[in-house]
């Protein structure tokens, strides 16, 4: 009567053993599938966090071009400024000697007036 019992326990084993093969093969399918997804879920993301990098990147260079514009057009407008402010130090540096001029005139005619009488 131990055979039956022997033979039993051994084609539970087997039955055990079949299954847990069949269960670990599963499971081992699934962590691929599983992979796979995640794979493909990651390159998604990449691709489209790398494209949102580049439009903002693209932005920025955009609003850094616009701001360059703009202070060269403020430099430019202050050069300018510079310019009218140089000519003005001329004209009056131009005047102040013509005065001088006058005035040295003036003070030779006041003195050989005085030589004079």
């Amino acid at each position: 009567m131990k055979a039956p019992f022997s033979t039993t326990a051994k084609a539970i084993k087997r039955i055990t053993l079949d299954d847990l093969y069949t269960a670990i093969d599963d499971v081992k399918n699934r962590q691929e599938e599983d992979y796979r997804f995640l794979n493909v879920k990651l390159d998604t993301i990449s691709t489209q966090l790398n494209q949102k990098i580049d439009i903002q990147v693209g932005q920025i260079r955009q609003e850094i071009g616009q701001l360059n514009q703009k202070i060269d057009t403020q430099i430019g407008g202050i050069r300018q400024e510079i310019g009218q402010l140089n000519q003005r130090i001329d004209n009056l540096g131009q005047k102040m000697d013509t005065q001088f001029a006058q005035l040295n005139q003036t003070i030779l005619q006041f003195i050989m007036g005085k030589q004079k009488g």
